[in-house]
C-alpha cells in the first residue's frame, strides 16, 4: 500500500489572520531517512489571540524532532510524549517572559504511520477531529476535549497537566483520514464532510473543497483539512 496526503487552510471570512498549521510529514528527505514512518497534523491556536497563530506552527514544526531525535530502541508513543513535553514547556516559558504569549496554546490532531506495517496510531489534544472512513463506516476517532461551555479543556502549552487522548490502529488499504480543525467541523454537517472525502481520488481537490464549503457556509472560523488515503 501506498500512503497520499493534501492539506489545505482559509482564514475564514470572520477572521483577521489564520491560526491554523499543518503539516504532512511523508517524503521529506530527513523523515525517509529516519525510518520511523510518516506524521499527519493539524493545530490550532486557542484563545482567539495573535499567540495563537504562533503556537500552532510550534507545535506542528516541533514534530520535526520525531525524526530527528536520538532514540533506542524508537517508541513511537513515548518519543511523541517527549516531543510534546518540550513543546509545551516551551510555550509556557515563552508565555512566563512575553505578555503577548499569556495564551499561547495550540490544539492537536495526529496521525502516525509506522513504516513497513499496516499499524499505526491516532494522538489528540483539544478538540481538533480526526475522522476515518472505511468501508462505508465514517466516524470520528478522537474525544473532544471541551467543556459543556465548548472551552477547550486540554491543549499543547496548558500550564499543568495537559490530557493526551492517543491509540493504536491497523491502517486498511482503501481508508481516507481527515484531520480538521474545529473551522470545519461547526460549519459542516458530517454527512458533508464524508460525501467530499470519498469523492473521486484527487486528495489535493478533497482538502481544497472542505476548506472552502466551511468558508462558504459562514467562515467563522480559520478551517483547516488535511486528508489522508491508503492506496491499495
Amino acid at each position: 500500500m501506498s500512503l497520499v496526503a493534501a492539506g489545505a487552510s482559509r482564514k475564514g471570512e470572520k477572521r483577521k489572520q489564520n491560526e491554523d498549521a499543518w503539516r504532512i510529514y511523508l517524503d521529506q528527505p530527513h523523515v525517509e531517512r529516519a525510518g520511523r514512518g510518516s506524521l499527519f497534523v493539524v493545530s490550532d491556536g486557542v484563545g482567539g489571540t495573535g499567540s495563537g497563530k504562533a503556537a500552532s506552527w510550534m507545535v506542528v514544526d516541533s514534530l520535526l524532532f520525531y525524526f530527528t531525535a536520538p532514540a533506542d530502541p524508537f517508541e513511537p508513543g513515548p518519543l511523541l510524549q517527549q516531543v510534546l513535553k518540550r513543546t509545551t514547556e516551551n510555550l509556557c516559558q515563552l508565555a512566563a517572559t512575553d505578555k503577548a504569549y499569556t495564551m499561547a496554546g495550540a490544539t492537536l490532531a495526529l496521525i502516525g504511520v509506522l513504516p513497513g506495517e499496516r499499524r499505526g496510531y491516532w494522538l489528540s489534544i483539544g478538540d481538533s477531529p480526526i475522522y476515518l472512513e472505511r468501508q462505508g463506516i465514517f466516524h470520528r476517532l478522537n474525544p473532544d476535549h471541551r467543556d459543556a461551555r465548548g472551552k477547550v479543556t486540554s491543549y499543547v502549552g496548558m500550564p499543568g497537566h495537559v490530557q493526551v487522548a492517543t491509540r493504536p490502529m491497523r491502517i486498511d488499504p482503501g481508508d481516507r483520514f481527515l484531520l480538521c480543525s474545529d473551522g470545519v467541523r461547526e460549519m459542516l454537517p458530517e454527512a458533508t464532510i464524508r460525501t467530499v472525502l470519498c469523492d473521486g481520488d484527487d486528495i489535493q481537490a478533497i482538502a481544497d473543497t472542505i476548506v472552502l464549503l466551511a468558508e462558504s457556509a459562514g467562515g467563522d472560523d480559520n478551517a483547516t483539512a488535511v486528508v489522508l488515503h491508503v492506496t491499495p
